[in-house]
């Protein structure tokens, strides 16, 4: 049985030319930085200008939640120019 299922999933797993990319990041909500944040609680998503900001969620019209590496915390909608919207 392991036999058969091995030899139908290489005839239908794509070659190297039609492999799809690992990650579409295209599709990624995401913003850059316009100005320096310093947050000023631990809630808040400190970042420098030009760094790329991946967008969780709208916490309101002024402020959103956002992910920088590991670090994840909210900061003013201002402050970013969104490329991907949420």
């Amino acid at each position: 049985m392991l036999y058969v299922l091995h030899i139908y999933l290489s005839e239908i797993s794509p070659t190297p030319t039609e492999a799809a990319p690992l990650s579409d990041e295209s599709k990624t909500p995401r913003a850059i930085a316009k100005y320096d944040f310093i947050g000023e609680t631990a809630d808040d998503l400190s970042f420098s200008k030009g760094e790329d900001v991946i967008l969780v969620e709208q916490i309101s019209d002024d402020w959103l939640c956002g992910r920088i590496g590991d670090h994840v915390g909210i900061f003013p909608a201002a402050f970013v120019d969104i490329v991907v919207p949420l």
